[in-house]
Parts: structure tokens; sequence; C-alpha cells
């Protein structure tokens, strides 16, 4: 998955997350727990309401391939 951050990726980010999160079956708890993040956090994502930051795990690499 190609993990594009910050600004007006910020919606194409977030629709990124969800697709691979149902297509994998996870929940947002689940991605949440394995960023180590916040749920609310990861639904902020999905809905384009806040950018992931340069410092959360999903900015530095793509660990997202890698949940459980």
């Amino acid at each position: 998955m190609e993990i594009r951050t910050g600004g007006a990726n910020k919606c194409v980010l977030g629709e990124q997350i969800k697709n691979y999160r149902k297509t994998e079956g996870l929940t947002q708890e689940q991605v949440a727990n394995y960023l180590g993040v916040s749920t609310p956090a990861v639904n902020k994502w999905e809905k384009g309401v806040s950018i992931v930051k340069d410092t959360t795990p999903i900015s530095q690499n793509s660990r997202l391939n890698n949940i459980p």
C-alpha cells in the first residue's frame, strides 16, 4: 500500500486506510492498537477530519502491511 500523508492527501490516505482495513477484515480498534494510536484517531483519518501527523508510525513506514 502506498502511504501519502498531509495536506490535500488527507482524504486519499483516509480512504486508503479504510479500504485496506475493510479488505483485511480489521476493525478500527485493531488498526489503532497496532499503530499505537487511539481508535478515534483512525476514525478521523478515515473520515478525512484530521491528517496523519509526521510522528505517527503510519507516516514513518507502511506498518499496515504487517497487521496480524
